[in-house]
């Protein structure tokens, strides 16, 4: 499924025709939310390692895969949870290349 994430600055016509685009986001700059916060989107977790102070979970949004860098003592269940990507942090990439 396609999951529709707003940026600032950038409307389909600012991008050229038949485009693959993509966004780019450090696993820091995703945070867990309550799925009925109004900034959340669903992601669907299927994996929790544990890396020292961290975890890192992987999560699926829509098709894709990403990761999640929260701390240790952060409650962490695998299914369905709402996830806030700071928009701030999110880069745009226009067939491989990053827009600026």
């Amino acid at each position: 499924g396609e999951v529709f994430i707003p940026l600032d600055g950038y409307t389909p016509n600012s991008l050229p025709d038949n485009s693959r685009i993509q966004i780019g986001i450090r696993p820091e700059h995703i945070l867990l939310a309550d799925s009925n916060t109004s900034d959340a989107i669903d992601a669907t977790l299927v994996g929790i390692q544990d890396c020292g102070g961290v975890r890192i979970l992987e999560a699926r949004i829509g098709t894709s895969m990403t990761r999640i860098k929260v701390a240790r003592d952060a409650r962490t269940t695998l299914g369905t949870v709402g996830v806030i990507l700071q928009r701030s942090k999110i880069r745009l990439y226009c067939n491989g290349q990053l827009v600026q």
